[in-house]
C-alpha cells in the first residue's frame, strides 16, 4: 500500500491508491500554507465539491473527444471532427498529465502515462519555446508531483535533445524533432517559431529545476548565462520591448513569460537569488509608472501599451496573467508588498469585469479600457481562444487572499466558457464573445485548455492546501514546479547570484 506520507518512487495503479491531494499532502495541511518568504499564512479553505466536479466534467468532455478521435495526435479540431499534428507528439496527452493527476482521474492518467512510456516519439517541427514549456516543463512537473522517474528521464531526454542548439546561441525559432537509431529524441534547427524576448527567455524555471533534480550544472549555467547577457544589455531597466529593439512597452504576447519567470525563480529558490527580486522590482516600478490604465465609467484597472511618451489603454488577454504575477511578488523583501497586492486585486477585478461585460461572459482577445463617458470597455478583437491568463490571475488571487469574490469570478468565467465554447464534441474557439447567438466554432481544442484553463479553474474550487503557493509555482504552461529546500538551493546559491 502506498504510504501517504511518502510519495511513491514509481507510480503504481492500485485500487486503494490515495487521492493525489493525499499523496501531496499529509494530514496537517497548515504546514503547507506558510513560507518564510511571505508575511502571510495562506488561507485554508475547503473545496467546493459541486463546482470542482462540474469543472472536472468539462475536462472529461474535452478529453474524451480527443481520446476517441485523436489519441496520439497533438490536438482535436471540433468544427471538423478531425485532428491536428505538427509535432506528432501527443501534445494534448503531455499537457494534460498534471491536470489528470491533480483531478484524480486515475484510469485516464494511467492510459496517458502508458502512452508516454511506450509510444512517445516526436516527429515534426515546432517552436522551440513551446517545446520547452510544454514538454520539458510538463515532464519536470509530473516528476515533482508523482516522483515517477519515467518523467524525469523524459524531461532530461527532451532537454538534452535541444541543449546543443541552445548552447550554440539558438533560443528562439523552430526546432525539428525526430528519433535517432538508439530510440532517443534528436533535434535540429528549423525555420518557424518566434524570436521575441519571451521566445528566447522562457525556459529557466525548467532548467533550474533540472539542475536541482539531476545535480547537473549545465542547465542552470545556461539559464544564468542568458539572464546575465540580457541584464547587461538592459541594465537598470524593467520593462523592455518584446522585440529587443522596439519601443513599445507592455506585458502581453512576446514579453509576458520573460517577466513572469523572474519573480518565480526568486520564489522557487527560497529567496537566495536576490538579483531576480531586484530586477522584478524594477519591472513592477515601470508597470506602475508607465502602463497602468483605468476605465472612465467605473475606474476599472488594466495594463496598456506604452509608446512615445503615452499609453494606449489596450489590453491583450495574454497580458492578464500580470495580476497573478504581481501577487506572487508580494514577498517580505518587497517594500511595496501591500500596495502591490492591492494592484494585483485591482487588475484581476478588471479582468473579471471585462469578461462580465460581454454577452457570453467570456473575455475577448483584446479590449480597450474606454475613456468615454458611461463606458468601461470597447472590444478590439472579439475572439476567445480558450486562453487561461485571466483564470490564472483569479486563481492566484484566491489562493493569496481567500476573498469569496475570486471564486465567484472563477465560476462566472467557467460558466461562460462551458456554455459558449463547448461543442457536442470538445471545446472550440468563440468567434465573437459579444454575440451570444454566433455559435460557429473554429480553431483547435488547445492543449493549454487542459494544462492551464481548466486546471486553474479546478484548483480554485479545490481545497486551498492543494498546490499551495507556499510550495509551488507554475511554469507558463500551467505545470506546477516545486519550491526547493534550503539545503537544495544552497548548492546553487553562487550560480543564482551571478554578477
Amino acid at each position: 500500500q502506498t504510504n501517504r506520507f511518502k510519495r511513491p518512487d514509481k507510480y503504481e495503479l492500485l485500487t486503494d491508491r490515495p487521492q493525489a491531494s493525499e499523496i501531496i499532502l499529509p494530514y496537517n495541511k497548515r504546514q503547507y500554507l506558510t513560507n518564510p518568504l511571505y508575511e502571510r499564512t495562506f488561507p485554508l479553505i475547503k473545496e467546493n465539491n459541486e463546482k470542482a466536479q462540474a469543472i472536472k466534467e468539462a475536462f472529461l468532455h474535452g478529453w474524451n473527444a480527443y481520446k476517441t478521435r485523436c489519441w496520439g495526435e497533438d490536438e482535436y479540431v471540433p468544427h471538423s471532427d478531425s485532428c491536428s499534428s505538427t509535432l506528432h507528439a501527443a501534445l494534448t496527452i503531455v499537457d494534460s498529465l498534471s491536470t489528470l493527476y491533480l483531478m484524480n482521474l486515475t484510469e485516464e492518467y494511467q492510459r496517458a502515462r502508458d502512452y508516454i512510456q511506450n509510444d512517445f516519439k516526436p516527429s515534426g517541427s515546432w517552436s522551440l519555446f513551446e517545446f520547452l514549456i510544454r514538454f520539458v516543463g510538463g515532464f519536470v512537473s509530473m516528476y515533482e508531483l508523482s516522483l515517477d522517474k519515467l518523467y524525469l528521464d523524459k524531461a532530461v531526454e527532451c532537454a538534452d535533445a535541444v541543449y546543443p542548439l541552445m548552447e550554440s546561441g539558438i533560443f528562439g525559432g523552430g526546432v525539428k524533432l525526430g528519433i535517432d537509431q538508439n530510440g532517443k529524441i534528436k533535434a535540429s534547427y528549423s525555420s518557424g517559431g518566434g524570436r521575441s524576448v519571451a521566445d528566447s527567455n522562457t525556459y529557466q524555471l525548467e532548467f533550474i529545476s533540472l539542475s536541482m533534480l539531476t545535480g547537473d550544472p549545465k542547465y542552470i549555467d545556461l539559464a544564468m548565462k542568458t539572464y546575465k547577457n540580457m541584464w547587461e544589455r538592459y541594465k537598470n531597466r524593467g520593462l523592455i520591448s518584446d522585440s529587443f529593439s522596439g519601443s513599445n512597452l507592455h506585458v502581453g504576447g512576446g514579453i509576458d513569460s520573460y517577466y513572469e519567470y523572474i519573480i518565480k525563480i526568486y520564489v522557487m529558490t527560497r529567496g537566495v537569488a536576490r538579483p531576480f527580486l531586484d530586477k522584478y522590482l524594477q519591472i513592477v516600478k515601470d508597470i506602475k509608472e508607465k502602463i497602468v490604465v483605468h476605465s472612465k465609467k467605473s475606474n476599472y484597472t488594466g495594463l496598456g501599451v506604452y509608446s512615445g511618451g503615452s499609453v494606449n489603454p489596450m489590453q491583450e488577454h495574454l497580458g492578464t496573467f500580470a495580476g497573478g504575477m504581481i501577487a506572487v511578488g508580494t514577498v517580505k523583501e518587497n517594500p511595496h508588498a501591500a500596495e502591490d497586492l492591492q494592484l494585483a486585486d485591482d487588475l484581476t477585478t478588471g479582468y473579471a469585469k471585462a469578461y462580465e461585460f460581454t454577452q457570453t461572459g467570456v473575455g475577448p482577445e483584446r479590449v480597450r479600457f474606454s475613456n468615454k463617458e458611461g463606458k468601461d470597455f470597447e472590444i478590439e478583437n472579439p475572439v476567445y481562444m480558450l486562453r487561461p491568463e485571466s483564470c490564472e490571475s483569479v486563481y492566484v488571487m484566491w489562493k493569496f487572499t481567500g476573498l469569496p469574490k475570486f471564486r465567484m469570478y472563477a465560476w462566472n468565467m467557467f460558466s461562460g466558457i462551458n456554455k459558449y465554447a463547448r461543442k457536442s464534441k470538445g471545446f472550440g474557439h468563440i468567434r465573437d464573445v459579444n454575440n451570444a447567438n454566433d455559435t460557429r466554432s473554429y480553431g483547435n481544442q488547445e492543449s493549454f485548455f487542459f494544462a492551464e484553463t481548466l486546471k486553474y479553474l479546478y484548483l480554485t474550487f479545490a481545497d486551498t492546501s492543494l498546490i499551495s503557493p507556499a510550495q509551488w509555482v507554475f511554469n507558463t504552461e500551467g505545470h506546477p514546479l516545486r519550491h526547493f529546500t534550503e539545503e537544495e538551493v544552497q548548492k546553487w546559491k553562487d550560480k543564482l547570484n551571478f554578477k
